[in-house]
């Protein structure tokens, strides 16, 4: 068999396609974060004003805090301004970063 043979055979190829997708599978759909309820809102502050006030005496960047703790820097926004109940999930990676355990957090708000 010649090299040329081959170098056409694997020209007229087609890729085949990957093992994971289903061909009728709908797409997920961004749905925005929910608001915080005004009876929810002082208490989503408080925690707020604690990261930013951490974030501070650390005196690092949002960019870098964001990158170090693997969160975006919208999510870190909408976290510290209270608009949105975040994911418990973030906020943890966030407290950890801080060299704080959950409790010892929240018992200080």
């Amino acid at each position: 068999m010649d090299n040329n043979y081959l170098y056409i055979k694997f020209l007229s190829m087609k890729p085949k396609p990957a093992s994971n997708t289903e061909p009728n599978q709908p797409e997920k759909l961004y749905q925005p974060p929910k608001a915080v309820a005004p009876e929810d809102k002082e208490f989503m502050l408080a925690i707020a004003g604690r990261l930013l006030k951490l974030q501070q005496q650390e005196g690092i960047l949002t960019a870098e805090l964001c990158r170090r703790v693997g969160i975006s820097r919208y999510t870190y926004l909408l976290i510290t301004t209270g608009q949105v109940y975040w994911n418990s999930e973030k906020v943890l990676k966030l407290i950890k970063y801080f060299g704080l355990d959950a409790t010892s957090f929240f018992k200080s708000l």
